[in-house]
């Protein structure tokens, strides 16, 4: 048998931003480099090191939306994602967790975008759980529609978050 091949560590800090009608903020994200298809995701991204999920999710979320808030006000993950994926060729592996912040009003601001950003970022909208639902599109977390719908009804996590599927699946978190 071979070897298992080593993947990087690199975990992530996510919000999910989500709006008075209870549709959530996603990125559409492509990568030219890599020739997978296009992928939805919530604004975030990497811990930066010594950096904790709190503070890496506040800091994401000023870069990538404009909207500034402490780790403090973000509170504790409400779920969480993890698994393998490949960057430009090199094998990573990640934990995601997941925060939840409610706004009335965002104008997304691309001020503190990195290049990177600005390269593969291709617009952002707002989405319905019942939208999420129904696309064909490729969407990061599995189960956000699941947990969207859940959120809107008022339910949260009371034993932690919940664990998300890490891909795009059509079955709900558990």
């Amino acid at each position: 048998m071979g070897e298992a091949t080593a993947a990087r560590r690199r975990d992530s800090a996510r919000v999910l931003v989500c709006d008075a009608q209870w549709r959530v903020l996603l990125f559409e994200a492509l990568d030219l480099y890599d020739g997978k298809p296009p992928l939805w995701i919530t604004p975030g991204g990497g811990l930066e090191p010594g950096e904790d999920p709190a503070t890496a999710a506040a800091r994401e979320l000023f870069e990538e939306t404009g909207l500034e808030l402490t780790p403090a006000t973000l509170g504790a993950p409400i779920a969480v994602s993890g698994g393998r994926w490949t960057f430009r060729g090199e094998l990573m592996e990640s934990v995601d967790s997941f925060f939840l912040t409610c706004t009335d009003a965002l104008e997304v601001s691309q001020h503190g975008w990195t290049d990177l950003e600005r390269r593969m970022m291709r617009t952002w909208r707002w989405w319905t759980a019942d939208e999420l639902a129904a696309t064909d599109e490729r969407v990061a977390p599995g189960g956000l529609a699941t947990l969207l719908a859940r959120l809107a009804s008022g339910w949260r996590p009371d034993a932690g978050p919940v664990e998300l599927p890490w891909r795009h699946l059509a079955e709900p978190f558990g």
